[in-house]
């Protein structure tokens, strides 16, 4: 009997446990808090100073230096920042607790409500509205803040200064080639386009070029054409939209990176001036 009682305990202990062991899944599946970290430094890499640490994450063994993935590539598996030997190894417990922490977006004070696991926070800070862009195109601006006031404030204080077109839809625009460059705005939902446009050092051509002022999204892309036509010849450039990178200085200049349309001097109808048909267009309508 003393027995076949033991066997009975045991085997409701053994119940309870499997019990026990449910409810912590489920909790765990429910279950969050939120926690403070006072020392920034925890996710700082110590070679690039990144804090957007994310998996696989090193340390050093010796010091417990922290190096991203990217450092540890170039670092070789071996610690810059020991005075001595000592090896890169990967920390799980580091990785797990950045793939568990969340944070604001670093542009919460321009109006970003967004909070985010630290992989996607990188991956949202690239293409954020609230991003803020750097001084007004026009000279004698000084305005600063996040792109969607960036619009507005062409929209309400440099609207007559601007050239307006709506996508899909064929407009023109004449260069004035004593200027550098013109600003677009779409009617619609009010992106700013730059026309960027120098002189050849000979002074025999004019170089062209058409970007975006947005931060970089690979999800949106955006096609133009560019035309210049004379008697019964024209120029054609026909291209993906490149967006200004989020962080770059709103200055305009053109680097060998950029599509640019070449425009001999020789067929402007209008010289000094520049007649641009112009047609900018999206993803879905876009044809060779």
């Amino acid at each position: 009997m003393e027995e076949w009682n033991k066997i009975n305990l045991e085997d409701e202990e053994e119940e309870k446990r499997e019990i026990q062991a449910i409810q912590r899944k489920e909790l765990e599946k429910t279950c969050t808090f939120s926690w403070m970290l006072e020392d920034p430094k925890v996710f700082k890499c110590t070679v690039c100073l990144d804090t957007n640490l994310s998996s696989p994450i090193y340390l050093c063994e010796k010091n417990e230096h922290i190096v991203c993935k990217w450092c540890n590539v170039a670092c070789r598996d071996i610690c810059p920042s020991c005075s001595s030997f000592s090896k890169l190894v990967r920390c799980p417990l580091m990785e797990r607790i950045s793939e568990s922490v969340s944070a604001p977006c670093e542009n919460m004070e321009y109006g970003c409500k967004q909070t985010l696991g630290l992989v996607e926070k990188i991956a949202h800070e690239k293409i954020c509205s609230f991003a803020p862009c750097s001084l007004c195109p026009f000279n004698g601006c000084d305005n600063f803040g996040p792109i969607k006031k960036l619009n507005l404030h062409i929209k309400n204080v440099h609207n007559n200064s601007v050239i307006h077109f709506e996508y899909n839809s064929p407009f023109s625009a004449i260069l004035d080639t004593s200027k550098t460059f013109c600003v677009l705005q779409e009617e619609n939902c009010g992106d700013i386009f730059i026309i960027q446009y120098s002189k050849d050092s000979q002074n025999s051509t004019h170089i062209v070029t058409l970007k975006q002022i947005w931060p970089y999204s690979s999800e949106r892309k955006l096609f133009y054409e560019l035309e210049v036509s004379f008697e019964n010849s024209s120029l054609i450039l026909k291209s993906q939209v490149l967006s200004r990178v989020r962080g770059e200085p709103l200055k305009f200049y053109q680097t060998p990176r950029d599509v640019s349309l070449i425009v001999p001097r020789g067929i402007c109808r209008s010289y000094p001036a520049i007649d641009l048909d112009i047609l900018i267009w999206d993803e879905g309508l876009f044809t060779s």
